[in-house]
């Protein structure tokens, strides 16, 4: 497998990631004002729009010519400066 079909594979995760923390911050009650205000349905809508075309053909024709993924390199985590893996929720700043 080649860097830009693993970059398809984690960018599927990264939205399947996304749709679920949107999902669960519109079934917080006490945001519903806010999830109006920011237009988290629509948000949702085309995070959903996003996971259905990302696993197609078109989508590697669109990112072909960038930069993909390194398949040696971490999935899900970040490494931090000092080679200590932190969860990618946490992302490290490095100076």
């Amino acid at each position: 497998m080649f860097g830009l079909e693993i970059k398809q594979q984690r960018d599927v995760a990264l939205w399947k990631r996304h749709i679920h923390s949107l999902e669960e911050f519109l079934h917080l009650e006490h945001y519903a004002s806010v999830a109006e205000t920011v237009c988290m349905s629509e948000r949702l809508e085309r995070a959903r729009g996003k996971l259905l075309a990302v696993p197609s053909p078109a989508y590697l024709d669109h990112v072909r010519g960038r930069v993909g993924a390194d398949p040696l390199g971490p999935c899900c985590e970040a490494r931090s400066e000092y080679g200590a893996t932190e969860s990618s929720s946490r992302r490290v700043a490095v100076a």
